[in-house]
């Protein structure tokens, strides 16, 4: 469990890593409403009997940017949701690369200027491939 909250933690704080323990209350609940791999049901779900929603209606408002908002709100929600569905699939690396592709640096042997390297970006880019200098360098 310390890895998966490492990981969401490190998607979420921004670069002087100080606001990660505004972030515990929604890593606890995106955590048990995920389901397990084995038992194919959700925390809440096995302790309390139900899935508890995170989503909300769009009340009619006389304010028309307060309803843009929302909506706005409402659709990078549901695109967040089907980013997440994508991960949860396995993907096969791709080991060949074309010229003009976008590709994105390992980090780790990077020396950057971070409080915590725990939290520090992992990889770095996108970069746009140039050239090609042997099988399995770009």
């Amino acid at each position: 469990m310390n890895q998966w909250v490492e990981t969401y933690l490190h998607q979420f704080t921004h670069a002087c890593q100080n606001n990660w323990s505004d972030l515990l209350l929604m890593a606890e609940y995106t955590h048990n409403s995920w389901p397990h791999k084995h038992t194919k049901h959700t925390p809440h779900k096995l302790i309390h009997g139900f899935n508890p929603t995170a989503s909300f209606t769009i009340p009619e408002d006389s304010v028309p940017a307060a309803q843009e908002c929302l909506q706005e709100l409402s659709k990078s929600r549901s695109e967040a949701q089907k980013v997440l569905q994508k991960q949860i699939k396995p993907v096969n690396p791709s080991c060949s690369f074309v010229l003009g592709d976008k590709v994105w640096l390992d980090a780790c042997n990077l020396h950057i200027r971070t409080p915590s390297r725990k939290l520090s970006n992992r990889r770095i880019g996108p970069y746009m491939v140039q050239a090609q200098l042997s099988p399995i360098t770009y």
